[in-house]
């Protein structure tokens, strides 16, 4: 039996809810993506909205992350078929589309896709993000949609866009998310949500399985065990 595809895996793992971790590269670098893909990550996440990468990078990136069989995902700048097109020509296994709110807009997206690949645009998968009051007012239309594969809160900007200055603990917010979630949950559709060590057994436990972080966190975590460990060693040892 054929293996399946890094594309077939990210679209049945997000079909099936599985618990992904979607690692941010945050770095431009193909050792790093090869490195993560084998080391944990399920899924490779470039980001081209807030990171640096550009888009003649992108190609050796994907190569880097397929060599382990896994896929990778890219977040867009904007949702014009323009820019929709010339990413997924890029090798990608799917799409993030940040800044939607309508259920007309999602269906655009859709249509691009259909577009770009006519005879195959379900094996690319679609990610949308739900970081605005009025996106998460929609969300019951959208979650109707044919074609969407996974809803990715963003807990800063829908904080912003509630009047609490992206601070996502505030208990509105809180609250707002937690609602999100169950509702996308309760739609058997992947929820997507950013985590850290502290917050990511909770929110999995909530029904997020989209599980976004960034390479830096691993960093973090990593530097802290060490440092803890060179510490206790010291304290530890010989007057």
């Amino acid at each position: 039996m054929t293996a399946p595809s890094p594309a077939e895996k990210l679209k049945s793992g997000l079909a099936r809810r599985e618990k992904l971790l979607v690692v941010n590269i945050d770095y431009s670098n193909a050792s790093l993506v090869e490195f993560l893909a084998r080391n944990g990550a399920d899924v490779i996440f470039i980001d081209c909205e807030q990171g640096d990468t550009g888009i003649e990078t992108i190609p050796d990136l994907v190569r880097a992350a397929h060599i382990a069989g896994t896929p990778v995902l890219v977040r867009l700048f904007s949702s014009e078929a323009g820019v929709i097109e010339r990413y997924l020509f890029r090798g990608v296994d799917g799409i993030v589309i940040p800044r939607l709110e309508t259920a007309d807009q999602v269906r655009e997206v859709v249509e691009t896709m259909k577009y770009c690949f006519p005879t195959d645009y379900r094996d690319k998968s679609l990610v949308i993000q739900i970081e605005t009051l009025s996106a998460a007012r929609n969300l019951p239309a959208i979650l109707k949609i044919d074609g969407v594969d996974a809803f990715f809160i963003g807990p800063v900007d829908l904080a912003k866009s509630m009047g609490h200055g992206g601070d996502f603990r505030e208990i509105e917010v809180a609250r707002e998310i937690d609602r999100l979630i169950l509702d996308i949950a309760k739609a058997e559709r992947s929820a997507g949500m950013l985590v850290t060590d502290a917050t990511i057994r909770d929110l999995a436990a909530k029904g997020v399985n989209f599980l976004y972080l960034h390479t830096n966190d691993f960093l973090k975590i990593g530097c802290t065990m060490f440092v803890e460990a060179k510490s206790g060693e010291r304290d530890s040892g010989p007057a």
